[in-house]
């Protein structure tokens, strides 16, 4: 294994790590995409009150003159 991969593999489990110390719980393993959206998730869910909905982008095209 390369200094190169050791080192990314470090930072991969760095990551994994402080998602970890976020999650209430020990007993819950993620890769690092599934923590990364089990946070955003928990964190979107604390941040909004539960009476707001959320809305879509308005995907209506521009009228232009030409």
């Amino acid at each position: 294994m390369t200094e190169e991969e050791m080192i990314i593999i470090q930072k991969y489990y760095h990551h994994l790590s402080q998602l970890a110390k976020k999650d209430r719980t020990i007993r819950t393993s993620h890769s690092i995409a599934e923590a990364n959206e089990l946070h955003n998730r928990k964190k979107e869910k604390n941040t909004k009150p539960d009476n707001i909905k959320k809305t879509t982008k308005n995907t209506s095209k521009k009228i232009t003159k030409k």
